[in-house]
């Protein structure tokens, strides 16, 4: 009986130490989790705060005007760190001292309170208090500085009253990596087409991630080209007219297509397509041309310009499609293709605003049809996909561009007469590269309206139009 109880003593004694050693230790394990999760949550908070400071310091610098002040407090405001809201202090300066020398410089300071919980087991309260609590003050920094800055246009248009560029509710533009620009006004609701910047010779509203307003009237880049549209003098066979239009009633005549010879011989009156063509330097179709199947069109490696005459392309339901010329190792890659300018025309300036013709791609069948086609990458139309005579007034208005045809291409659409509503999505052609610009006299995007990203105009052999706009803000510190 006394071993019994000598033990239960020693037993009794054991749980005694555990319970006190639980004791002493419980609020060191507390304090221990506390400071993992609350510097876990600093870090998060700090992240943040930098990155509103970045953007705010980046925005204050490209504004360098007297507004900079409010324009930086509006970025950290939309990150979540408001000047005087839940003790938050946005600080700004436009004379902060510069890494490279100087004083003209943009700073934006960011201070936030941060309260304290288990934390204060450890009995640590931190260097600030925040309603009548402990709390850590958390401080982050950006300095900035001007400098010139030139925004590389994807989209422009020409006109100089009302509104140049419309665009309603938006979600699949992506004009990632190019900028836009409106002779007249810009005004995007709902979206901003994912444009890095909306410039305006007016104003600007909504349209790009930053917008500049009463900038310079934009020269029209492209028109320079009209001076080198092909011409001939060839003239329609007896029997057939001068320029056949494609047939609008179940019973009226099908086109002709009717091809000239001898030095006539690159000329066709009112022209049916189907199937694979090599074609050489230039082409001219006088009249309406109608795909009547999937066409296929290899050129030389300087490309071939189609010069349209008092015409339409009409992809009625068909595929107009620029071969590739070699393939990579991959056997897919393509690594010179064909290159294909269509352009459109008149036989005299008499009928520039002759209403009696299209001058336009057009799809006029139930199914839709697509154009598929690169520009040349060399020559006086490289990067020119689709031109447009820049006198050409009527029969140049684009109703559904990109749904109907469906646009694969890659270059330059040159539109500057027309007014165009993009309506699909104008992706890159299956053999070019990614690139895509369109000169317009003014567009509207709608809802569905998709433009594929810029990356690569250059190797597209197109030189993209820019201009300066003025400081640009980038981090020094």
């Amino acid at each position: 009986m006394r071993r019994v109880l000598a033990l239960w003593s020693a037993f009794a004694s054991e749980r005694g130490n555990v319970a006190i050693i639980t004791a002493i230790m419980l609020p060191v394990l507390i304090g221990g989790f506390g400071i993992g999760f609350e510097t876990a949550g600093w870090y998060q908070t700090q992240r943040s705060m930098q990155n509103a400071a970045d953007s705010a310091a980046i925005a204050a610098a490209s504004n360098g005007g007297a507004s900079y002040s409010g324009e930086a407090n509006a970025v950290t405001a939309a990150y979540g760190f408001t000047n005087g809201s839940a003790g938050v202090t946005v600080a700004t300066s436009n004379t902060a001292p510069c890494p490279a020398g100087g004083n003209t410089c943009y700073s934006v300071t960011i201070t936030k309170p941060v309260p304290l919980y288990l934390m204060q087991v450890l009995g640590f309260q931190g260097n600030a208090t925040l309603n009548g609590g402990y709390a850590e003050l958390m401080t982050s920094t950006a300095v900035a500085q001007a400098g010139p800055g030139t925004d590389v246009y994807c989209l422009i248009a020409l006109n100089q009253a009302g509104t140049g560029i419309n665009a309603n509710g938006t979600p699949f533009a992506n004009l990632n990596g190019c900028d836009v620009f409106s002779n007249a006004n810009a005004q995007c609701n709902g979206h901003n087409l994912n444009a890095g910047a909306g410039d305006a010779h007016h104003s600007s509203v909504g349209c790009g991630f930053t917008q500049h307003s009463n900038l310079g009237v934009l020269a029209d880049p492209y028109s320079y080209l009209g001076a080198d549209i092909p011409t001939t003098s060839c003239t329609a066979p007896h029997g057939v007219s001068a320029f056949p239009q494609e047939p609008t009633r179940p019973h009226d005549p099908a086109l002709p297509n009717v091809s000239g010879t001898g030095s006539c011989s690159n000329v066709t009156w009112g022209a049916c397509l189907s199937g694979s063509y090599t074609w050489g330097s230039t082409v001219f179709f006088e009249g309406d041309v109608q795909l009547c199947g999937d066409t296929d069109i290899t050129t030389p490696a300087g490309g071939t310009q189609m010069v349209i005459v008092n015409g339409q392309l009409d992809t009625n339901g068909h595929t107009l499609k620029t071969d590739c010329l070699a393939f990579g190792a991959d056997g897919v890659t393509c690594t010179s293709n064909s290159g294909l300018s269509i352009i459109f025309t008149t036989d005299s300036s008499s009928n520039y605003g002759n209403t009696a013709y299209t001058h336009a791609p057009t799809e006029t069948s139930a199914h839709n049809g697509t154009i598929d086609i690169a520009a040349p990458t060399s020559g006086t139309w490289s990067g020119v996909a689709i031109y447009q005579d820049p006198n050409l007034t009527a029969g140049v208005d684009v109703a559904a561009a990109g749904n109907s045809p469906t646009w694969d291409i890659s270059g330059l659409v040159y539109l500057p007469q027309s007014s165009v509503t993009l309506s699909g999505a104008a992706n890159t052609s299956s053999n070019g590269k990614t690139c895509f610009v369109m000169v317009t006299g003014q567009v509207t995007v709608n809802g569905t309206g998709d433009i594929f990203a810029q990356s690569d105009c250059n190797h597209a052999g197109l030189v993209q139009p820019s201009q300066f706009v003025g400081s640009r803000g980038t981090l020094v510190q």
